[in-house]
């Protein structure tokens, strides 16, 4: 195997871009694109993110040819728990990368725009004098599944919100499950015990997510706060193996937003900065779509080989 990349990083996450050297697939939607490289390709995966390449911190995503009039690429998501439809952190990243390695074509005010299984993305670089660009990320909102829906987790009803944002989250109170957002172990367990109680009583099937999503995440937020100039949440991204991500993520963001808004906590059109250990992201829930802006910065770029053919 051999692959050109890109890494980026936001927030603390290392997000590997796929230039050169993706599989070449019999696909011509994004949706069978993902379901293609679910099927046959998680050796091409596992040479991305795993060692000697890499490891648990790192995400990828491939770029494929466009399926798509006015693409400039279809993107699918390599991540730790497996291939996925959407990160907006990942767009943000191919983004970046495509801006800064290849003679790119962005439409009217400096868009791109790539296809998904869920959706048609658009990301927008902004701010272009600062030494790391301000990438803002366009998608549709984040649909409800659930909210205020009762979950037993280890003995305890905590009370939980279903969303799903480009992937399937629960999003639940760290004060409900009698953890602190700064210990990192309870995170961690928390984030398995929600995952495997999720499971159990919320069957993907039932919210039309089948095929498109194949597992659950996390999100533990904090209490929001607004003596400052913007409201602002502690958050923690868990995946069901219980790693604690350094950053909310695109899609957590977006999860925690809709979650906040159910409670009539946030409004239509305010910013919300999400807060984790690795950097904030500014997340926005407007009328008719969503938005979440970062700072990715490119790390480099090199070309991964093994010994397989």
């Amino acid at each position: 195997m051999r692959a050109q990349v890109a890494d980026v990083e936001i927030c603390k996450d290392i997000l590997r871009v796929v230039l050169e050297g993706a599989p070449e697939l019999q696909a011509r939607t994004p949706l069978d694109a993902l379901a293609e490289l679910r099927a046959n390709h998680d050796a091409f995966r596992r040479f991305l993110l795993e060692p000697p390449h890499g490891h648990a911190d790192v995400n990828a995503c491939l770029l494929l040819p466009a399926m798509e009039v006015g693409a400039q690429n279809c993107l699918v998501v390599a991540a730790q728990f497996g291939y996925a439809p959407v990160a907006g952190t990942m767009v943000m990243a191919a983004c970046a990368a495509l801006s800064e390695t290849k003679e790119i074509a962005h439409d009217t005010g400096g868009t791109l725009c790539f296809d998904t299984a869920a959706g048609r993305q658009r990301v927008t670089r902004r701010d272009l004098t600062g030494e790391h660009p301000q990438t803002v990320w366009q998608t549709s909102r984040p649909r409800l599944c659930e909210t205020d829906a009762l979950l037993s987790v280890g003995g305890r009803a905590v009370r939980v919100s279903l969303v799903h944002s480009g992937m399937a989250y629960v999003v639940v109170a760290a004060r409900d499950l009698a953890i602190s957002m700064q210990d990192h172990v309870a995170l961690s367990q928390a984030g398995r015990a929600v995952v495997a109680a999720a499971r159990e009583a919320f069957a993907l099937k039932d919210y039309g997510l089948q095929g498109l999503v194949e597992t659950y995440l996390v999100m533990v937020v904090g209490d929001i706060d607004r003596q400052g100039a913007r409201p602002t949440v502690d958050v923690a991204w868990v995946s069901g193996s219980g790693l604690v991500a350094n950053s909310a993520g695109g899609t957590g963001a977006l999860a925690v937003a809709a979650h906040l808004q159910s409670l009539g906590a946030l409004e239509t059109g305010e910013v919300l900065v999400t807060q984790a250990p690795g950097g904030p992201f500014e997340c926005t829930l407007l009328d008719d779509h969503a938005e979440v802006a970062g700072y990715p910065r490119l790390l480099g770029i090199r070309t991964l080989q093994d010994g397989s053919f």
